[in-house]
């Protein structure tokens, strides 16, 4: 079933917990080159059972922090998520990327 807000699903908690099949993991990645629709965003979903080379990095999943406000997030740049493990980031979303 679709629900307007997270904390609306059956047994929400805030954390990064996730099971591939109601929930699952994602990014908003921002000033991504050639995104479509022209304004530099692009959703990246990845698998939330470790078995994804994109997916989530541990530093990502131990801080998340998705349910605040942007102005009070932990952003990543690009140069972070390589170090972290997501070792193509930038060649897939830019130089300029973050999330």
């Amino acid at each position: 079933s679709s629900q307007a807000l997270m904390s609306a699903l059956p047994n929400y908690e805030q954390s990064a917990a996730a099971d591939n099949i109601q929930t699952f993991h994602g990014r908003e990645v921002r000033k991504v080159k050639d995104a479509a629709g022209g304004m530099g965003f692009a959703l990246h979903l990845s698998l939330a059972n470790g078995d994804d080379l994109e997916g989530w990095t541990k530093q990502e999943i131990a801080g998340y922090d998705g349910w605040k406000h942007d102005v009070s997030r932990q952003w990543r740049t690009g140069d972070m998520l390589q170090e972290e493990g997501f070792t193509s980031f930038k060649d897939k979303f830019g130089p300029d990327a973050f999330t």
